[in-house]
């Protein structure tokens, strides 16, 4: 029987691999929402950048906070990370695609290592996972040895 933790962890890379995440065209539809007041686009080398910022009002102190929200793709419009910042602090990382597939692969590798499977069995394991992880799998699972 397979690990149920093996499933969720290949799932989760095989939907990070597929899945590009919100797309900017989709951010560019909540300008016309009331709360949001600006929309800044930036494109560098390897980057484009989308930052999003509204007003949000605390309902206990009727305080009005300015929220930026950073997002950050890749030139295949795949969405890197988001950050965060509240009026004029620094930003924050709220979520991160390199950081999640690490962790992941981490755990894959640490799960592998652990069980008895063959490696036959690990092989098949690792062919569902997508191709473009297959070097940082490699290396996690030679740490893990």
């Amino acid at each position: 029987m397979i690990n149920p933790t093996l499933i969720e962890v290949t799932d989760s890379l095989i939907n990070l691999n597929i899945f590009k995440g919100i797309q900017p065209s989709e951010l560019a539809d909540s300008i016309f929402e009331e709360s949001y007041v600006n929309m800044i686009s930036e494109k560098t080398l390897n980057t484009i950048e989308v930052t999003l910022t509204f007003n949000e009002k605390c309902e206990i102190t009727n305080k009005v906070y300015i929220h930026h929200m950073k997002y950050v793709y890749d030139k295949q419009s795949f969405l890197i990370k988001i950050e965060e910042a509240v009026n004029s602090k620094k930003f924050k990382p709220i979520w991160d695609r390199i950081t999640l597939i690490n962790s992941s692969l981490d755990l894959l590798s640490k799960i592998l290592k652990d069980s008895d499977y063959t490696e036959n069995q690990i092989q098949k394991i690792i062919n569902t996972i997508p191709k473009n992880f297959h070097s940082t799998l490699s290396q996690t699972l030679k740490i893990a040895s």
